[in-house]
């Protein structure tokens, strides 16, 4: 009585592996453009997120708050427009204040090919990594002072658009270019 005994040979097991290998040296490049383009449009969501947020403290606190970036950096912060450069004003314990930052290799590009006001750097305190630049001020009638573009940009895909329109407050996110 003979027994017969499935299985695989060497050979097989390593043509499967080199299948294997080939489709992902072809799939893992378009997966990280994928993936970075991805964290672009994620960006732009948390920049209008942040205007929203802004435009809202501004209605509901009866003062204006100022969007500020620090250009080539992804760090962004919501303040309100009559504190100091620290972002901190006054005696007011019930002030609303955002600062957070893009993701990694995402960046804020303010000045060349973008328009906004002509606004003055806010130097940090306390030792900041850089200057901060008022790009909005939103008002407390839910307008904003001014029409702003401002560009979000990646390593290696296309740049985004985020534009502000002043009168309404309306968003729009476009890819540059279009």
């Amino acid at each position: 009585m003979r027994h017969v005994r499935r299985g695989y040979t060497l050979l097989e097991l390593m043509l499967v592996c080199a299948l294997i290998l080939v489709l992902a040296v072809l799939v893992v490049p378009s997966l990280a453009s994928a993936y970075a383009s991805y964290k672009l449009r994620a960006s732009a969501d948390t920049v209008r997120g942040a205007w929203a947020n802004a435009r809202s403290w501004a209605i509901d606190s009866g003062r204006p708050y100022r969007f500020d970036i620090i250009p080539d950096k992804g760090n962004y912060r919501v303040v309100p427009a009559d504190t100091g450069s620290d972002g901190m004003g006054g005696n007011d314990n019930t002030v609303r204040t955002l600062e957070a930052s893009l993701p990694d290799g995402i960046n804020f590009e303010f000045g060349q090919g973008s328009s906004g006001p002509a606004a003055p750097s806010v130097p940090t305190m306390g030792g900041g990594d850089g200057n901060w630049q008022t790009v909005a001020t939103f008002l407390p009638d839910g307008t904003a002072r001014e029409n702003v573009e401002i560009t979000i940009r990646a390593k290696k895909i296309p740049p985004l658009v985020v534009r502000l329109r002043g009168l309404t407050g309306a968003v729009t996110v476009r890819r540059q270019g279009e």
